[in-house]
């Protein structure tokens, strides 16, 4: 299968900052507190349990058993009614059995030959212990996955909302500037006007990146169980490195194979019904009169002996049962093929997505460094009265949401190489940026 090798990008981007909980505690909480993996983890020791329950069943079993019976009418044998004899003798009638009957004994049982049911069905116990796992895994992937989505964006609108306070910021010193250049008769009352709006412009646009943040912290708690403040970011370098792809290390794809292997050992089990089942047994018994009808006395013995049952004609049924499961595995080995593919072509866009992104960074970088000279020079010649405050404006607002573009840039890159250690089939204790 073609691989996609990402060449490894260092960027200037946003380091973790002192305060607040870091993205690797956060989604350790959200691991730990989660319910969605809670649940799945008391699915995995229900499988185990179970598993463990199935072995146990096919080994050899000990019972106990104890019994009372009373019995209204014993047989007896009088000889006399049968042997005639020329002397007058009387034999008299002997009891065989008794009217009050004591039994108890341990019993050893083994199934020696069930046409091998028994050990598919142990496999296909442990088969789902394993398929237990691998949601366990998948569940975790998806819980970090989403956990990191959310915290990065509440990392960006706290960006955003500190990238518009600046604007603002810049809008309300320079609208007191012409405030004061009014009262000195150099500026037109019409100029302050516009600098009110634009900054209204952008108090609008904080109380909307406000709200959107508070769902954001929301969503962020609801995954993590409890709430997080989520670290702001300052300047620094880190490195991405994309994840190779790896479709062993993918959950839905594991699960099917693991689902082959129950459906295969299904197919034995619906096989041994072409075999007779033979099972042994061996046991001491202790009771009164037990085999000892004509003394009624308390007497103990052993039996052993052997079991075979063979349903040899049921329509055809096992047959029907077998070629059930071999349409099965078709389509699951056609599910699987799909899977592949799809699972391949969403990493390949996304590493697509990712190599355009680190290539747009550098245009991006350029842009704001070009932006921030522009403002520089304007703001220079508005000072000097040979530009306009709508000028001003316009600049202002073309550098503050070119700083913005950069910073959304970076944190969806950010995202973007979590998202290729989700797609690539990477284990979770090796994602980046972690």
């Amino acid at each position: 299968m073609k691989k996609i090798y990402v060449t490894v990008l260092f960027v200037s981007v946003l380091v973790i900052g002192l305060s607040g909980q870091s993205l690797r505690e956060t989604v350790n909480l959200a691991l730990e507190n989660n319910p969605a993996i809670n649940a799945q983890k008391e699915s995995v020791k229900s499988a185990e349990y179970a598993a463990g329950s199935v072995y146990s069943g096919s080994l050899p079993s000990l019972s106990f058993d104890a019994s009372y019976r009373y019995q209204s009418e014993v047989p007896e044998l009088n000889l006399s009614e049968r042997i005639q004899t020329p002397l007058p003798i009387t034999i008299p009638a002997t009891r065989i059995g008794a009217n009050h009957n004591y039994e108890m004994g341990l019993t050893a049982q083994y199934a020696l030959f069930t046409g091998f049911a028994e050990k598919s069905a142990i496999t296909i116990s442990r088969q789902k212990q394993y398929l237990n796992e691998n949601n366990l895994s998948k569940t975790q992937k998806d819980i970090a996955y989403n956990t990191i989505m959310v915290y990065r964006s509440i990392q960006n609108l706290k960006l955003s909302l500190e990238t518009v306070q600046k604007a603002r910021e810049r809008a309300i010193l320079q609208l007191n500037r012409i405030k004061s250049l009014t009262r000195q008769g150099m500026a037109l009352a019409v100029d302050t006007l516009s600098l009110a709006l634009s900054k209204m412009s952008y108090e609008h646009e904080i109380l909307r990146l406000k709200a959107e943040l508070e769902k954001a912290e929301q969503r962020l708690e609801t995954l993590a169980g409890q709430y997080i403040n989520v670290e702001l970011m300052e300047a620094g370098n880190i490195q991405g490195q994309p994840a190779v792809y790896n479709p062993g290390g993918l959950e839905d794809i594991k699960a099917l194979d693991i689902q082959e292997k129950i459906i295969r050992e299904t197919r034995n089990i619906r096989y041994s019904g072409y075999y007779p089942r033979i099972g042994v047994f061996a046991g001491y018994k202790y009771g009164k009169p037990g085999v000892d009808i004509v003394n009624n006395e308390w007497v103990g013995w052993g039996v052993i002996g052997a079991s075979l049952s063979w349903n040899i004609f049921k329509w055809g049924a096992d047959k029907k049962a077998v070629k059930e499961q071999e349409a099965e595995l078709n389509r699951l080995t056609f599910r699987k093929q799909f899977m592949e593919d799809q699972a391949y072509l969403n990493y390949e866009n996304a590493a697509r997505d990712y190599e355009m992104m680190r290539e747009q960074l550098s245009v991006i970088e350029a842009s704001v460094r070009l932006a921030e000279l522009k403002m520089k020079i304007i703001d220079t010649r508005y000072q000097e009265g040979m530009e306009t405050v709508t000028v001003f404006n316009d600049t202002n607002l073309e550098l503050t949401m070119k700083e913005l573009e950069q910073k959304r840039h970076l944190i969806m890159m950010l995202i973007k190489v979590n998202e290729l250690d989700y797609l690539s089939g990477k284990p979770l204790s090796e994602w980046s940026n972690l």
